[in-house]
């Protein structure tokens, strides 16, 4: 979006503790519709406001998700905050992360969902710290996905949903770790080599 940007620094401590936050069993695997998936989105909704220091309805608003899947109704709730660019023309950049997970299953074990997705959600706000601190050029929008362990239902209800028809460039935060070779990877990039 612009070549002269300032290097993307990362506040890895804010990640750090999304992740050991969201991957807690209080969170009890953040299962769309559950109550450790609602107090996941208040945490979250705390950080954002903390980090942008204003009330969320100034930032932020939820977008409500109702969609049929093959044999029920999923519902939930997507939080997309937005840091306004120095200009209003141009594509907007959306930066993505699911933080709900596949919950606790019939024995009580919690799947934790350290790096699906809390690993990605913990990016995005350290990214969302980054753009509060380097103001964008252009607009940039964190969406912070629910219900994407149910066929992407929360992607779809943004995207469904969308008001604007600006150019735009996604990136999807999803499962971000460390393999032993210290790499990582990148796909989807034959869009935009």
């Amino acid at each position: 979006l612009q070549n002269n940007a300032p290097a993307l620094t990362a506040n890895t401590d804010l990640a750090v503790e999304a992740v050991r936050v969201l991957s807690d069993d209080n969170m009890e695997g953040r299962e769309w519709g559950t109550e450790g998936n609602a107090r996941a989105r208040a945490w979250l909704i705390e950080q954002i406001t903390a980090i942008t220091g204003t009330a969320p309805e100034q930032h932020a608003f939820e977008q409500r998700i109702l969609r049929r899947d093959q044999v029920r109704d999923v519902a939930g709730i997507n939080l997309i905050a937005t840091l306004p660019g120095q200009t209003e023309d141009g594509p907007i950049l959306e930066i993505m992360a699911h933080y709900d997970h596949i919950g606790v299953d019939e024995s009580g074990d919690v799947f934790n969902g350290a790096d699906d997705n809390a690993s990605g959600v913990g990016a995005l706000l350290a990214a969302l710290d980054h753009f509060q601190n380097n103001p964008p050029t252009h607009e940039v929008r964190f969406l912070f996905l629910d219900t994407e362990e149910v066929g992407l239902a929360g992607a779809r209800a943004y995207v469904d949903e969308r008001v604007d028809n600006r150019p735009r460039v996604a990136l999807n935060f999803d499962m971000i770790a460390q393999n032993k070779d210290g790499e990582i990877y990148a796909s989807g990039t034959s869009h935009t080599p």
